[in-house]
């Protein structure tokens, strides 16, 4: 996807965000090839990011409420300060990825593959003893 589509994609969004859905469109980006991008402080509340493939990108404050990024490659990109509450994250490629406390907000680390150096987050994760038994880890 090029930035003349993502930012179409985003405005769109942000629209269908401030007017309660009733003009623009909700940020459909499931598989969409994000590789690299720069999302920094982007508006992807409720956005639908299933299985897209964010590596490398720039996250780093963007916000992610209630996202979907169920299967996502996440592998490599910045979260710092994205905020995750009600992300689901199952079966996420979270390794490489740099992230902060925030991310214990989300749910939905079940099967989610990460770097072993990522346990010292995961752990605080509220939901942490549930979902330890799910997750895949590499060094």
């Amino acid at each position: 996807m090029n930035q003349k589509e993502l930012d179409t994609v985003l405005e769109q969004h942000r629209l269908w965000l401030s007017t309660e859905g009733r003009s623009g469109q909700r940020a459909d980006l499931r598989k969409a090839d994000l590789r690299e991008a720069d999302l920094r402080k982007a508006n992807l509340r409720g956005a639908n990011l299933g299985r897209a493939n964010l590596g490398r990108a720039n996250l780093r404050g963007a916000d992610l409420h209630g996202a979907n990024l169920h299967g996502a490659n996440l592998h490599g990109a910045n979260l710092y300060g994205a905020y995750l509450q009600n992300a689901n994250l199952t079966g996420a490629d979270l390794r490489r990825a740099q992230f902060t406390l925030e991310i214990k907000g989300c749910h939905g680390f079940h099967s989610a593959l990460v770097s072993e150096d990522q346990l010292v987050w995961l752990c605080l994760h509220p939901g942490f003893g549930d979902m330890s038994k799910t997750l895949r880890m590499t060094s």
